[in-house]
């Protein structure tokens, strides 16, 4: 009885041995940041609304790792003649890290990051243009991504409320 107890508990120890020792390719997984899982390109549907008015466009967003928990996204070029916007950047965006999100009504884990109010300008034909992007929201999961926030360029007196969702390219 004792034997068979021993031969047993023999089994169990090696069960357990074997079954908590990691692989060897567990050394080679690497390690992926949020900043470095957002970037890329994506390209999808581009709707800006202006005073209740929407327009819309298609258009690829850059998102570009600056650090760890740092992106800079370049908005893509919109509109026609007068109402032509140019690619703007919006720099040093603080990622937020994993969050649950909900997608139609479907909740996912998505990478994500917000600002509240950037400041830039850009010279367009010979004339510098200031413009400023407010509650800016970048949301990605796999290779999806959903952004949005508010534009007011130039001398523009009204702000532009911007949408976009697209997939990496």
């Amino acid at each position: 009885m004792r034997l068979k107890s021993f031969i047993t508990m023999m089994f169990a120890s090696v069960a357990l041995l074997v079954g908590t020792t990691s692989c060897g390719d567990d050394d080679d997984d690497k390690v992926v940041s949020v900043a470095e899982a957002m970037a890329g390109e994506y390209n999808g549907d581009l709707g800006i609304s202006v005073m209740g008015t929407e327009m819309k466009y298609e258009g690829t967003f850059k998102i570009t790792k600056v650090d760890g928990t740092h992106i800079d996204i370049t908005l893509p070029a919109a509109g026609e003649g007068a109402m032509a916007l140019p690619s703007l950047d919006v720099k040093n965006i603080q990622t937020s890290g994993e969050a649950e999100i909900t997608v139609g009504d479907q909740k996912v884990k998505a990478y994500t990051a917000t600002l509240d109010n950037y400041s830039g300008s850009i010279t367009v034909d010979g004339e510098e243009k200031a413009y400023t992007v407010t509650n800016l929201s970048v949301a990605v999961t796999g290779n999806a991504c959903v952004i949005t926030y508010t534009l007011k360029y130039g001398r523009m007196p009204m702000p532009m409320e911007a949408t976009f969702q697209g997939t990496k390219k």
